[in-house]
């Protein structure tokens, strides 16, 4: 049978609890903390806008390995917990549904790199560009190495993968700190000048927004990538003392790996303002819900007439609602401010006339 669970090794009581206990904290973390998390940033990127597509398809991407991976632990951590076996690894296809989605995202933090530093160098016109051949090179290219990373036993291989990855993670950090301050020194310096165009003035501003959401994420992906590196390295020179320990690192990693993924998820939510927002605007929504639900018996409900101060506070809303929905700068504020409106609009038709001459 395809699905059969081979035993694990034989542990003694004490050490079947203790790994019994380590699949439990696994399990909830996963249960708890990176599938939900990941579930809920799939949506809110799904459903923005804001977004590039090429950026767009390599975050719902990365969501949705979060999540394969985190289903793939939960069936081996409840097959274990069911079984009394705390040792086995479960059948090669489940193998294969939690191992081969780490490997698939490894690599699409290189995919985003390059996708950002693509943005960079074309703020002008990078918003009207809608090619597919950057997205099927990434797609098939990333498939085909994350497979092949995922076959490579040899233990001269993988550390030539470990620190092939290790280099590019230092590299690609770098990226994106210049990535930050060169968006940064166009904006202020155009601004400045009073030579922006609205459509490179937007398209710098979800540069600096994006560099600055990622930067948590690259160095927490970079931690995920670090450290099973160096567990491999000291199975390699048998450093642990016997087979339990090395098994229970190992168990261990994957809980951090878990928590590692979860915080990729929040920071990429809570460091973008535009999500962010729209996580708080989903969470008011099923509050809101909830309290509709709890109290619909026992509300009254009252005419506005006679309750005529509740009326401003109610507009304001509204008001706040509609500002929302702006395009926003890089510090969260209206990309078109009120008093500024008409200035735009001049120096646009004024800039057109200049290029009619």
């Amino acid at each position: 049978m395809a699905f059969n669970f081979p035993p694990g090794p034989n542990y003694t009581e004490t050490e079947t609890k203790i790994f019994l206990a380590a699949d439990i904290v696994e399990l909830a973390a996963n249960s708890l903390l990176a599938c939900p998390i990941s579930t809920i940033n799939f949506i809110l990127i799904l459903k923005t806008s804001i977004l590039h597509p090429n950026l767009k398809l390599i975050l719902l991407c990365q969501s949705l390995c979060i999540f394969i991976r985190g289903i793939g632990r939960i069936i081996l951590n409840i097959a274990r917990i069911y079984l009394n076996d705390c040792g086995t690894y479960g059948p090669s296809i489940l193998n294969t549904l939690y191992m081969q989605p780490i490997y698939f995202r490894n690599c699409l933090m290189h995919v985003l790199i390059i996708e950002r530093i693509i943005a960079t160098f074309k703020s002008k016109n990078y918003e009207k560009h809608r090619s597919n051949l950057f997205l099927l090179s990434w797609l098939t290219i990333t498939a085909i190495i994350g497979y092949l990373n995922s076959l490579s036993s040899n233990y001269i291989i993988s550390f030539s993968i470990l620190f092939t990855l290790v280099f590019l993670g230092i590299l690609e950090i770098w990226a994106l700190f210049w990535i930050l301050g060169h968006n940064k020194r166009i904006y202020e310096t155009k601004l400045l000048e009073g030579r922006h165009e609205l459509s490179e003035r937007y398209q710098l501003s979800e540069n600096i927004r994006t560099a600055k959401q990622l930067i948590p994420c690259i160095l927490m992906h970079f931690v995920c990538i670090i450290i099973p590196g160096i567990n491999n390295i000291v199975v390699y020179f048998n450093l642990y003392s016997g087979k339990f320990i090395s098994d229970f690192v190992s168990q261990c990693l994957f809980t951090t790996i878990t928590i590692g993924s979860f915080l990729i998820e929040f920071f990429m939510i809570i460091y973008h303002p535009i999500l962010k927002r729209d996580l708080v605007r989903m969470f008011s929504a099923f509050r809101s819900i909830i309290q509709f639900r709890i109290f619909a018996s026992s509300r009254v409900v009252q005419d506005p007439v006679y309750n005529e101060p509740s009326i401003l506070p109610a507009t304001r809303t509204r008001r706040k609602t509609l500002a929302a929905l702006q395009p926003m700068d890089i510090n969260g504020k209206p990309l078109i401010e009120d008093g500024k409106k008409e200035d735009l609009g001049g120096a646009y038709f004024k800039q057109l006339a200049m290029s009619w001459e």
